[in-house]
């Protein structure tokens, strides 16, 4: 389900390695996956799992075991992370059309017996005034479990589900993708170090599914705040800073775990609902004269977190300073298929109030909309987004951002474009963009106003 095209080589970047074996017959239901890479960001790994029928319930045995730590990386949304082992175990049970899900995990067994820091407020001065009493603790075999229950009952036009989870402050279990009717974008965490509670209903109405979702999570240990070293010369006494975790140097950080009241409604347009909405590549399956979905999603964040990696131009990957205050965030998205005559339209609207992954106090209001034209062979794109970051991670790690950008590429090829298929095209493309103090390359920062960059291109894609 992940398709580079020409993005390799157009950016350089390395592609994933790995091998995957499926059993048969006597080894049906077993599976392992092996690599240096086997996806984007991770490390030398070897995973294996077990999946069979045990009378009424479905039982899969999963187990992933890092074998080196890995050094590489090209973006800061895929940086490999300290080498890990987890072992986990899932049951299903059908109860007529309902389903119940149980869940357990062990993770993070490496880094037991870590040392980390954490701190608690306290009504007095604390540690160097800052309101913190500054403690010492260390990872036990506890803090590697985690659990999961799931609930899910379908009565037909209405359907809802409820999960609670508990992870132990080292017990990561990676990314859910798992797709419960709706692809809701509001998410448990799959990091260790937290709680959760989530529940969602989608409500079918003819071609119409309103379907809202909530959550809320909150980490076990907080994340630490940023206090500056003290030498005082009156005692001869040092004290040390107390800064924010990362995932290289700690066993753990509060990131996408942090704690979270999060409320999302979507709503979808679907008259085929033979061809899913959601599937993968909805941009080749979708048939329906005309389908949409709305997401809006709110979170809000009652404390900060710790700090991200950011990937630097030498490659090398090192944790930013800090984070930013405690900020809501929302975001709102449009997504829209039409079929009129021989040609497939796709275009998305989008607008939000978001922070950036680096240690930047500045939050922005962003906005935009993209349409992409498939007629026979040729294909049109184009993009415009207005005070948005640009289209390399590291501009949202470092917060710089855009007043105006624009996008275009028309191409011909000796194929329709599909998904999975990297046929040899033709094309033109074009972009301009303004920008201010925020923006990379402005190099008038006493100079109030605004520069203009444009870029034309012709390109040649070859498949083989």
């Amino acid at each position: 389900e992940t398709f580079y095209g020409p993005n390799l080589d157009t950016y350089q970047a390395n592609a994933p390695l790995g091998f995957e074996v499926d059993g048969h017959r006597e080894l049906e239901g077993l599976a392992l996956a092996f690599g240096p890479e086997i996806h984007w960001g991770a490390n030398p790994q070897i995973i294996g799992k077990y999946t069979r029928d045990v009378g009424p319930f479905d039982l899969t045995v999963l187990h992933q075991e890092d074998l080196l730590s890995s050094e590489d990386a090209d973006s800061s949304v895929a940086t490999p992370e300290r080498r890990n082992r987890r072992t986990a175990i899932h049951t299903r049970f059908n109860f007529g059309d309902h389903q119940l899900e149980l869940a357990g995990l062990m993770a993070g067994s490496p880094r037991v017996g870590e040392e980390f820091t954490r701190v608690e407020e306290v009504d007095g001065r604390g540690y160097l005034d800052s309101g913190y009493e500054y403690l010492r603790d260390e990872v036990t075999l506890a803090d590697t479990l985690a659990g999961r229950l799931k609930l899910s009952f379908d009565f037909g036009r209405v359907k809802w589900y409820v999960q609670g989870g508990y992870h132990g402050i080292v017990a990561d279990g990676g990314y859910d993708r798992t797709i419960t009717w709706q692809q809701w974008s509001l998410k448990e965490s799959g990091r260790g170090n937290h709680y959760a509670v989530s529940s969602g209903l989608t409500i079918g109405a003819g071609n119409l599914v309103l379907a809202p979702n909530l959550l809320y999570q909150a980490p076990l240990v907080g994340p630490n705040p940023n206090v500056d070293a003290h030498y005082s010369s009156d005692t001869g006494i040092f004290y040390p800073s107390i800064g924010p975790r990362n995932v290289i140097d700690d066993p753990f950080a509060v990131l996408d775990n942090r704690e979270t009241i999060g409320l999302e409604l979507l709503l979808v347009w679907d008259p085929t609902p033979g061809t899913w909405y959601w599937f993968w590549d909805r941009l080749d399956r979708e048939d329906a004269d005309f389908a949409w979905s709305l997401d809006f999603v709110y979170r809000m964040h009652p404390t900060s977190r710790d700090a991200n990696l950011v990937v630097l131009e030498s490659g090398a990957v090192v944790p930013f300073g800090g984070a930013p205050d405690a900020h809501d965030e929302w975001n709102v998205t449009a997504d829209w298929f039409a079929r009129p005559g021989n040609l497939r339209l796709h275009g998305t609207l989008f607008a939000g109030r978001n922070e950036s992954k680096g240690d930047s106090q500045r939050i922005i209001t962003r906005g935009g909309a993209s349409v992409q034209v498939d007629w026979n062979t040729a294909r049109f794109s184009t993009r415009l987004s207005l005070h948005d970051w640009g289209p390399y991670d590291f501009q949202r790690d470092f917060n710089q951002t855009y007043p105006l950008q624009w996008y275009g590429d028309l191409s011909y090829g000796v194929q329709a474009m599909r998904l999975g298929r990297f046929d040899t095209r033709v094309g033109i493309r074009g972009q301009a963009r303004t920008l201010d103090e925020n923006s990379t390359g402005w190099t008038n920062p006493d100079v109030p106003g605004t520069a203009r960059e444009y870029e034309a291109g012709f390109y040649i894609n070859i498949g083989m």
